[in-house]
This record gives structure tokens, C-alpha cells and sequence, in this order.
């Protein structure tokens, strides 16, 4: 099938899978991504069509043409939705039948594990890497997502709202956006909030706190 690379990052609960392309990824998790975190309701924990999914995608962004595939270029999903997905989903894919394989039969991933995925030939490989991580660790790490919770939070009001509205209007659900904040701020996506608002002391803690944590995990 397809080449890809799948390993367990250090100590951690999060599994990385590495693929060539990015179309190979997203034709392998898209539908476990938008189950977790899709706004829509008739998406999000539901089993759905592929073309559902595509037919919505594209009257949301006003764009007949706007391809998902394309779009995405990290995965962040809790190995539940994996299993989600073969126990729920019918008429499984082709590459989803693949990733359902590499994951639960092959390296015997638990339910309670965290996916995250990216494309190597992509140029902000790292960053998107870093981002993906910043998410595995605020679902499994209890003191990390404390922390970083806490650390949004006292963000000024008009601040967390301008990054929320942003996000929002990138088709995330509200119930990740705390997540979402801290990814995004740890990729450094929110460098020019940052500096209009000199909060550079903030991005120094939560920059910080993410680097201990991947320390201590050994990521």
C-alpha cells in the first residue's frame, strides 16, 4: 500500500505517523478528524459520507472548488476515533481500511493514545510537527493542559477573542479552541497578535512550559 513511518514519541501516549504526501494522509484520516472536531453537528461523533463531509466543507467556505484534501496538513485525533471509525463507519475506504490495519492491528494502539500526522514533503515540516505535538500533549498530559489552560486564560479579553474568531472562522468546533490557541501560539501562527499586542513574555511561558513537557516525555 502506502510507504509511511509510525512511532511512539518517547515516553508519551502520542503515536506519530509520518506519510510521503499529504493527499495520502488526509485520504487516511480525514473522516476520524472531522468526527472529533468538526462544528458541524451532523459531522462531529456521527458516521458520515465522505461526500457529506466534502459537500459541507465547501458551501461553508463559499467555494465550489475549495478541496479539504488540500487544505489540511496536519492530523491531531484521539486514537478513539480510529476505532470510532471502523466500529461506526460504513463502507469504509480503501486507505482507511489501510490506516485501521497499521494502527490497531500492526503496533496495537490503544484506545486511550493519541494520533497526530504529517507529510514530509511539505517546507514547514517542523512547525507543523511541533503543532501537532502541542496537541497530543494537551490531551494526554493532565499538568500540561492545566497549565496551558490556565495560560490562555489570561490572555486579554479582546486578544483570545480575535484568535478565537479566527479559528472559528477555520471551521474548528468551540470545544477545541483552547486547544486549538495553544497549538497555533506554540507554532508561532499568532507571531503578529503577539507582537502588536507585546506579549512576548506570554509566548515565552507557553513556549517554555511545552519545551518541559517534551522534555520530561522525552520527545
Amino acid at each position: 500500500m502506502r510507504q509511511i513511518k509510525v512511532e511512539k514519541l518517547g515516553d508519551s501516549n502520542i503515536w506519530a505517523v509520518e506519510f510521503i504526501l499529504q493527499q495520502q494522509m488526509n485520504e487516511c484520516f480525514l473522516r476520524a478528524q472531522a468526527c472529533y472536531d468538526s462544528p458541524c453537528a451532523k459531522i462531529k461523533n456521527k458516521p458520515f459520507p465522505i461526500e457529506d463531509y466534502i459537500a459541507w466543507y465547501q458551501k461553508r467556505s463559499k467555494n465550489k472548488k475549495a478541496d479539504v484534501y488540500s487544505d489540511c496538513y496536519g492530523i491531531n485525533v484521539p486514537m478513539k476515533y480510529v476505532y470510532l471509525l471502523q466500529k461506526l463507519f460504513p463502507n469504509l475506504t480503501e486507505p482507511e481500511l489501510f490506516i485501521i490495519d497499521e494502527l490497531i492491528n500492526i503496533n496495537k494502539i490503544n484506545n486511550n493514545e493519541y494520533i497526530i500526522a504529517f507529510f514530509k514533503k511539505e517546507k514547514l515540516y517542523e512547525t507543523i510537527k511541533k503543532h501537532e505535538i502541542a496537541h497530543g500533549l494537551f490531551y494526554i498530559d493532565k499538568k500540561y493542559r492545566k497549565i496551558t489552560t490556565d495560560l490562555i486564560n489570561s490572555l486579554p479579553t479582546n486578544v483570545f477573542l480575535e484568535m478565537k474568531q479566527f479559528l472559528l472562522s477555520k471551521f474548528y468546533s468551540s470545544s477545541v479552541i483552547i486547544d486549538e490557541l495553544q497549538a497555533y501560539l506554540i507554532s508561532d501562527y499568532f507571531s503578529p497578535i503577539i507582537d502588536l499586542y507585546a506579549l512576548h513574555s506570554y509566548r515565552e511561558e507557553i513556549t517554555r512550559n511545552f519545551e518541559d513537557c517534551c522534555r520530561l516525555d522525552n520527545i
